[in-house]
């Protein structure tokens, strides 16, 4: 389940999670028999000029819409008025997806890896998996690597000061 999340989709489409869009529903999976079940993803519908992408307005209901429509009252303040006026606004529907589903017209930001089912039904999840992040620092395993890096660095800047004469 995601309680939180902002960031940008491959395809370009920014979202912020509960902020602006919706939360996607919990997700359950069933059974883990393949290799692509075990990867979970964070998926809208790939944009399209073909589908409508606004969920209940002429949509076939087959899970391509992309948006909610919402409508709110928005105040202006540019004018003496400043009167509030509804305003339609789009908020997009992302869900959680198995690897195992068809995502060919997905656009996916993979989350977690899971490594097995218990006896208690709890997930076990894959703690070598790096999802997708916008900073190193989210990320313990990439906070190691890129603590090592740096240290490397360092260590072979002082070599070479070292070596013409600047230590």
């Amino acid at each position: 389940m995601i309680d939180r999340a902002a960031g940008c989709m491959p395809d370009g489409t920014v979202f912020s999670i509960p902020d602006q869009d919706l939360l996607p529903e919990p997700f359950q999976p069933g059974t883990l028999s393949s290799k692509e079940s075990h990867n979970i993803y964070l998926a809208l519908p790939v944009i399209s000029d073909v589908i409508n992408e606004i969920q209940g307005l002429h949509s076939a209901g087959q899970g391509t819409e992309r948006y909610r429509l919402t409508h709110t009252r928005v105040r202006d303040f540019h004018t003496d008025e400043g009167d509030e006026q509804p305003v339609g606004l789009g908020q997009l529907i992302p869900r959680i997806v198995s690897g195992a589903d068809d995502l060919s017209a997905m656009v996916t930001l993979p989350l977690c890896r899971i490594l097995n089912k218990n006896a208690t039904g709890a997930l076990v999840l894959d703690n070598t998996f790096i999802p997708t992040i916008q900073a190193v620092r989210v990320s313990g395993l990439l906070g190691a690597f890129s603590g090592e890096v740096q240290g490397l660095l360092a260590t072979r800047a002082a070599d070479l000061a070292g070596r013409i004469g600047f230590a």
